[in-house]
């Protein structure tokens, strides 16, 4: 395997400039305070009820990822971001997330949205993910050595990125570069599992309760979401792709690192 992560992009089969990637996600933050906005209906989405029960209680929840955990300089700032959400929204929020598993998914891979036989399946197939991604990793720790300059990349926060299941700090890559080495390390993860859904960095600060909620709780998510706006987009990130990691996790609060690329230096 051949690997260049500064590249020209090529996403869902056509070729992605960086100004129009950054509209992208931007459009997607917009989209979510026009939904809050409007009155619409809550969705109860399945993805929602498999990991938590609406009281907000944790559900086992198996599968695998690729992330880059939050590096401990960065932390204090998103922890602050996520005690104004459940200071405001406790009630409507789910348990909350262990800081220690703070992470910008780089690319899902499998999990028990899938439509599997049974466990067994599920485990037998995130085995050979675990394969494959252990081959990218050697190869992408090579390539490192040879491009140390290639590492690391910066990421801002531009606001929330919402929907009917989290509430997340939306990031967009800050120049040029940074763009094409994310989107090209996604893209490596692409034959292992291709993602039906768009890529939206992001970091997770926590999950809704799996219930319905009534219009004027959907208010107060709205009012809340419009102060964690303005403090996602004091957030700044640098991303070490020597941390980049394989993990298997068994709930939304219990994640394991099985390697990481530095592991193959």
């Amino acid at each position: 395997m051949k690997i260049d992560l500064t590249k020209d992009v090529i996403y869902r089969g056509g070729r992605i400039e960086f100004h129009d990637f950054v509209k992208k996600i931007e459009k997607k933050s917009i989209e979510w305070m026009d939904f809050l906005s409007s009155e619409g209906r809550w969705q109860l989405l399945d993805d929602l009820k498999k990991k938590f029960s609406p009281d907000g209680g944790i559900l086992p929840f198996f599968g695998d990822t690729v992330v880059i955990p939050v590096d401990e300089r960065y932390k204090r700032k998103v922890i602050e971001i996520q005690d104004v959400l459940y200071q405001e929204l406790e009630d409507l929020m789910a348990e909350r997330l262990v800081e220690r598993f703070l992470h910008i998914t780089v690319h899902d891979l499998d999990n028990e949205l899938g439509k599997w036989e049974n466990q067994d399946e599920l485990r037998k197939k995130v085995e050979k993910n675990r394969e494959k991604c252990e081959k990218i990793f050697m190869n992408l720790s090579m390539y490192l050595k040879e491009n140390p300059d290639h590492s690391k990349l910066k990421m801002k926060g531009i606001g929330i990125l919402g929907g009917f299941v989290a509430v997340s700090i939306a990031f967009v890559p800050v120049r040029e570069e940074d763009f094409k080495i994310l989107l090209n390390l996604y893209d490596l993860f692409e034959d292992i599992v291709a993602m039906s859904r768009d890529f939206y960095p992001h970091l997770t600060l926590g999950y809704y309760r799996a219930r319905d909620f009534l219009k004027d709780e959907i208010g107060r998510m709205r009012n809340c979401i419009l102060k964690l706006n303005d403090l996602a987009r004091e957030v700044s990130l640098e991303l070490d792709l020597w941390e980049l990691s394989y993990q298997i996790f068994r709930n939304m609060n219990d994640y394991e690192t099985v390697f990481k690329v530095r592991d193959f230096a």
